[in-house]
């Protein structure tokens, strides 16, 4: 199994007035939705658990999670940062990196879009470190 953490808990500075940056549109949809469907696509082939860390205008987000039918599905776990800075979704990445123990793990920063041809070599690489 392998776990992705997708971070999107921090208010974006400069653009606070639009929202998170989860909620960006780019063409047409959310950027949260693109970052989705991408590690979808990446992992079609994979048993995965994706992760998401929610923070600032958190219902918001769940909002549109629930509109593209992403809020019931099995694979998918919301984590909530009530505090929206960077120690307390540091402490919430680390309490479920160490929850999965030897299970691999992937955190994605907020705001990243990447191809799904990068994440089969980063899904090659399993033992960059531990948490002890």
């Amino acid at each position: 199994m392998i776990n992705i953490i997708l971070c999107n808990s921090l208010m974006s500075k400069g653009i606070k007035c639009i929202g998170p940056k989860a909620l960006l549109n780019i063409n047409n949809k959310p950027l949260i939705i693109h970052q989705i469907k991408s590690i979808q696509k990446s992992f079609s082939h994979k048993r995965y658990r994706l992760h998401i860390v929610l923070g600032y205008q958190h219902d918001k987000v769940k909002k549109i999670l629930h509109k593209y039918d992403l809020l019931n599905k099995k694979n998918i776990l919301i984590k909530e940062d009530k505090n929206y800075n960077n120690c307390s979704q540091t402490k919430i990445i680390t309490d479920i990196l160490l929850t999965l123990q030897k299970e691999h793990a992937i955190v994605i920063n907020e705001g990243c879009i990447f191809s799904n041809i990068c994440i089969p070599k980063v899904t090659s690489v399993y033992n960059i470190g531990k948490i002890k």
